[in-house]
């Protein structure tokens, strides 16, 4: 294995991992295009779309809403990154490629999330500059943090404010010279409230930053900065506050209503710990084993923060009860951009282990490659179909055997560095076992699941662009439509539209659960939004029982095809040309 003048292995030099993201991100963006009437076309995932409408409303000089001329409903939780698509709906290229500059602009964060994560490592351990490496090629192989990111969402920039957050708190704390106290109190505000703007529950981790910079010992410079940054922080969450209630009428936006009223504590306790549980299984288990080594072999205030950042956010996750996507088994929407954190506590970790005596390194590496087979093995025992209340058999089977090769490929690798003896370069033979082991365990099954449908929903998404489109050019004026799916089909269609399942519905959000919690997924009025709202075609139906079939007939609807159906009397759809434009695309 060549070696630099410090012996450390080619792959520790900081450029590669760069280098890789570059391509990788590259690939993922090329494989998630699809072809429509217009030529090769670009999408997102279906939340992602939803706020893409808001921000093309806006962008249109409609106003941030998600029906033009219709009252204003929150229905999106991530307000900066919904302004940032509204600027990029400003930019004078076909509608078909704003998609792709949003999914551009997730590749760039994802590589200064890569440069963050290496300056996070080398402040860590400055004596150890292969953490600095380990940790970058993690987060770059780190999947779900790059399928969130370039699937439109915005985990790749809370990420990246993350990251720039907990270095200039560890600076503030530190009390770097030539830093005044309102320069660096600035600065760490305006990056926590460019987080709370992105996400409010960002708010969750700005406290702990702030406990932990006015944790005694911290010197009198550092609390006047950090006492800065709290007085920034709360004005943009003042701020924020009251724009909502001026424009939309609310304290909290309407997902909030959607997701959390209603529902009781005990419930989202229940479903987001087992989430959380399996995700260990699945996914985190060797990280979570590395960082525990590293935090007990190196004590530090500055590892201290790093683990306490990723368990407050693993409690909120705990606390709201997952998300809507669990079954995936990889890290949901709310967790994925902590774990760069956990994976710079993992590389510290690696490095330790490396750096054991050989006895104590033969039994932490005989240990770490049990671990990944008993968590592929409880992986496979865990039934998150029935859990999480959703129909994915097949993937379920696919991600299974993926995990089985996950687990078997790491501990084979962490048996052959156990087994491997004492020779010159055993700290080489030991880290890269390790690091490839790490890499596999976390995120192999995922890529596996992406080598075979270029990511999860991917096609689904680009069929249901398709379907917007078909459906805009079977309209005659500006008829209503219902949908479950909000992005995509009323993004692409353009089209008024009732949300049947609430995000942009304040009625639906507030009413009962119809089913076990499934966050945004539970809650649905067909009485309400179809037979009241009256809209001109039904394009899709969520579970629906044969009494709400009778229902909805009942109301003067007429199927199509499928869950579509038509309002008999109205003017904007021809059935028959609606039904071949839905039948061409499913």
């Amino acid at each position: 294995m060549a070696l630099d003048e410090g012996g450390n292995p080619w792959w520790a030099r900081t450029r590669w991992p760069v280098l890789a993201s570059s391509v990788l991100s590259a690939v993922f963006i090329v494989r998630s295009s699809y072809v429509s009437v217009d030529g090769r076309s670009f999408t997102l995932f279906d939340d992602a779309m939803v706020s893409m409408r808001y921000a093309r409303n806006l962008a249109d000089g409609n106003g941030l809403v998600y029906n033009a001329g219709k009252p204003a409903v929150e229905g999106f939780t991530n307000l900066l990154w919904t302004l940032w698509m509204a600027v990029l709906h400003l930019v004078p290229v076909p509608v078909r490629f704003v998609p792709l500059l949003v999914s551009l602009s997730g590749a760039g964060l994802l590589l200064a999330g890569i440069a963050l994560t290496g300056v996070l490592g080398r402040r860590l351990a400055p004596d150890e500059p292969l953490v600095r490496a380990i940790a970058m090629w993690a987060v770059a192989g780190y999947y779900p943090l790059v399928y969130w990111t370039l699937r439109g969402l915005e985990p790749g920039l809370i990420a990246v404010l993350l990251a720039a957050a907990v270095l200039l708190a560890w600076r503030i704390r530190d009390g770097a010279p030539g830093e005044s106290s309102m320069r660096g109190g600035l600065l760490l505000g305006g990056v926590l409230s460019a987080g709370v703007l992105t996400r409010i529950d960002f708010a969750v981790l700005a406290a702990v930053l702030f406990a932990w910079l006015l944790w005694p010992g911290a010197a009198s410079e550092g609390r006047r900065a950090t006492m800065v940054a709290l007085g920034v922080v709360a004005l943009a969450l003042v701020a924020q506050t009251a724009f909502r209630l001026w424009y939309y009428g609310e304290l909290v936006p309407n997902t909030y209503n959607l997701k959390v009223a209603g529902i009781s504590l005990a419930t989202r306790l229940d479903r987001g710990s087992r989430a959380f549980g399996a995700l260990v299984a699945s996914e985190l288990a060797i990280a979570l084993a590395l960082a525990g080594i590293a935090l007990v072999c190196r004590r530090s205030a500055r590892a201290l923060l790093l683990a306490v950042l990723v368990l407050a956010t693993v409690a909120y996750s705990v606390f709201v009860g997952g998300d809507a996507w669990e079954y995936l088994e990889y890290a949901n929407r709310y967790l994925a951009p902590v774990v760069p954190l956990l994976l710079v506590l993992a590389a510290l970790g690696v490095v330790q282990v490396a750096a054991f005596a050989r006895s104590r390194q033969v039994l932490a590496l005989v240990g770490l490659s049990a671990l990944v087979v008993v968590a592929a093995a409880v992986n496979a025992r865990i039934d998150t179909d029935s859990r999480f209340n959703l129909r994915v058999a097949s993937l379920l089977s696919q991600l299974d055997h993926a995990h089985w090769v996950a687990g078997l490929s790491a501990a084979a690798l962490l048996l052959a560095a156990a087994l491997g003896g004492r020779t010159s370069h055993n700290r080489v033979l030991v880290v890269g076992p390790l690091v490839a082991a790490l890499v596999l365990a976390m995120s192999l099954p995922a890529w596996i699941e992406w080598g075979r449908d270029a990511g999860h929903l991917v096609h689904r998404n680009a069929d249901e662009a398709r379907e917007g489109l078909a459906v805009r050019a079977a309209a005659t004026g500006n008829p209503s439509i219902a949908v479950v799916a909000a992005g995509n089909i009323p993004y692409w269609s353009t089209l008024p539209t009732v949300d049947l399942l609430g995000k942009n519905d304040p009625v639906i959000a507030r009413g009962p659960s119809r089913r076990n919690f499934d966050p945004g997924h539970s809650k649905w009025n067909y009485r309400y939004s179809i037979c009241h709202l009256r809209p001109a075609a039904v394009l899709q139906l969520f579970e629906p029982s044969p009494s709400e079939i009778r229902m909805i007939k009942g109301c003067g609807y007429e199927q199509v095809i499928g869950n579509a159906y038509v309002r008999r009397g109205q003017t904007g759809f021809d059935g028959q040309l609606l039904s071949r434009a839905i039948f061409g695309v499913r």
